[in-house]
């Protein structure tokens, strides 16, 4: 008898043979109505279906809602696309230097992180290594990033070939062939780009975000990155977006492989396991979990995020960028950043009010740095290139150049390089420990700037634009890098203690809905999150992803 809704063992599998299972994948597909040629597994036992070339969201979603009619499938959940959340910015680059960084100014006010000071205590100190993924749009190798980025060692997980600008899916090459498109491109396929933003030239965002993490310090060139004090190369880059943003399954897929964490359909080992995934993208969906609902992408994210914490790491997601034009009247934290047990970074000013086109995060989310030029401040001077579609090459590679960016996105980075900061003076504490001393002893109060008005997070009248940030609309407080990686190092200090992490299926109370003739089983709460090392429970026969194109609008 083939196994349908069925609870297994922790850490099972089917037992069915892969042959059977795609035979009854097709059958519940045809019995749909529905038609795919491309099946491959994925985490939590699932399989990504499509036919062949992404489709419009609202054909996808009705194509889910009839798979989810038949009684052999647990769970269908729409293959989503996130968006990076940067700001163009209106200044271009016209210097190489530290100077022009001004959010590692020497100072312990308004809005700025307290970086050098950070610098100084840490090179008294023995440094355990932390590697910090970065889940983006991939990275081009760079004259200020040699020696300090895993170039070879990165993966691309960017599924769709549509868009990915490289020809295929998935493979072993993190490389950033650029995220442009093109008018022509979208004249010859209306449909595959009607969910973007339209045309648009390559961003080049991973490597500049890498660069703020990574780039080489004290050599006489180019700019510094905040994990100077570390040695070798501390930054894994994990390609995850493409053209139109980043798909919700890659960048799931992303976060376990870069954490070490085993799951269904995983390619190769990770050879250097993150304890930070930085991401940088998001969508403006919120995170819960419950089986009225059914399967969501929030179920898929809160188990990743869970299963990160049980291998001792940590997401840190940039909470959005809405908040210029208080897009839809929504401001609040976006998605995956609004999840329960990651960590929501927003974007201030240097003088430490809200940067006018921050998101706002509750009280247990992070506000740093940003760049906001068209409010007074410095961007965020950074590792890019000057392409517009494929990168700008000199003697076969890509160029040495620079730019100036804002966004959240780049808040992200730099509460995520602290994080890995903290674990590289103190490698044993717990992720709760390290999220409790960062909260409170790595933060200064927010400041009160000028007569702005004080930030709400009220549903009816959310702040738009510059206010003063309360704990409630901008975080625990402002971060402070020496703070953090002092109160860490005051820690007893301990070793990391590798903890080996399946993450194969979903808790039972995650599963379908129950009716009469299939009630839910098992516990664990059904916000998700819940899984512990001995209680992977829960089984799927049948479990299916489609993958849809939507851009998301920070």
């Amino acid at each position: 008898m083939p196994e349908s809704v069925v609870r297994l063992k922790a850490a099972s599998i089917p037992k069915e043979q892969p042959q059977r299972l795609r035979a009854r994948l097709a059958s519940a597909a045809h019995k749909a109505g529905i038609s795919y040629v491309v099946e491959r597994p994925t985490a939590f036992a699932a399989n990504v279906i499509h036919n062949g070339r992404p489709m419009r969201l609202r054909d996808a979603q009705a194509q889910a809602a009839r798979l989810r009619q038949n009684p052999d499938v647990e769970w269908v959940v729409v293959n989503e696309l996130e968006q990076r959340h940067a700001v163009v910015s209106p200044i271009p680059p016209n210097d190489i230097h530290y100077g022009q960084q001004g959010w590692l100014a020497a100072a312990a006010t308004g809005g700025l992180p307290n970086v050098p000071a950070a610098w100084s205590f840490l090179n008294a100190q023995a440094l355990s290594p932390v590697v910090v993924a970065v889940l983006d749009t991939g990275v081009l190798r760079h004259p200020d990033l040699n020696g300090r980025v895993l170039f070879d060692d990165g993966y691309d997980f960017v599924s769709e070939a549509d868009y990915s600008n490289d020809g295929n899916g998935l493979d072993d090459d993190a490389t950033d062939p650029g995220d442009y498109v093109t008018s022509g491109q979208i004249a010859q396929n209306p449909v595959l780009y009607e969910d973007c933003d339209g045309a648009s030239p390559s961003s080049w965002h991973g490597t500049e975000i890498i660069g703020q993490l990574a780039a080489a310090t004290n050599n006489n060139t180019g700019i510094a990155g905040l994990l100077a004090s570390l040695p070798g190369a501390p930054v894994l880059p994990v390609r995850v977006a493409g053209q139109c943003g980043a798909a919700v399954i890659d960048i799931i897929e992303g976060m376990l492989w870069a954490a070490g964490i085993n799951y269904n359909g995983r390619p190769k080992v990770n050879a250097h396991p993150a304890r930070v995934v930085s991401l940088s993208f998001g969508g403006n969906d919120d995170c819960s979990c419950d089986s009225s609902r059914g399967m969501t992408g929030a179920c898929l994210y809160r188990e990743a995020i869970a299963a990160l914490k049980q291998k001792g790491a940590i997401l840190v997601a940039s909470s959005g960028n809405a908040g210029a034009s208080n897009v839809n009247g929504d401001i609040k934290t976006s998605r995956p950043a609004n999840c329960p047990g990651a960590l929501a970074v927003t974007a201030l000013n240097v003088d430490g009010r809200k940067a006018q086109y921050a998101n706002l995060v509750p009280a247990e989310g992070i506000a740093t740095v940003g760049g906001d030029p068209s409010h007074g401040d410095n961007s965020i001077y950074t590792t890019s290139n000057n392409g517009t579609q494929g990168p700008t090459l000199s003697g076969g590679v890509p160029t040495n150049d620079y730019k100036s960016v804002q966004g959240t996105s780049f808040s992200a980075p730099i509460v995520a390089g602290t994080v890995a900061l903290m674990w590289s003076v103190n490698p044993g504490l717990s992720v709760d420990a390290l999220l409790a001393g960062l909260r409170s002893a790595g933060v200064r109060p927010h400041a009160a700037v000028g007569s702005l008005p004080v930030c709400s997070a009220s549903p009816s009248s959310p702040s738009s634009g510059s206010c003063n940030c309360t704990t409630a609309t901008c975080g625990a407080g402002v971060l402070d890098v020496n703070a953090a990686v002092q109160w860490a190092a005051s820690q007893t200090i301990t070793p990391y203690v590798d903890v080996p992490v399946t993450a194969s299926f979903f808790n039972p109370s995650l599963m379908r809905a129950g009716t009469s003739s299939n009630p839910p089983t098992g516990g664990g709460g059904g916000g998700g999150g819940a899984m512990d090392a001995g209680t992977l429970l829960g089984g799927l026969a049948l479990a299916a992803l489609f993958s849809a194109t939507r851009r998301r609008r920070p």
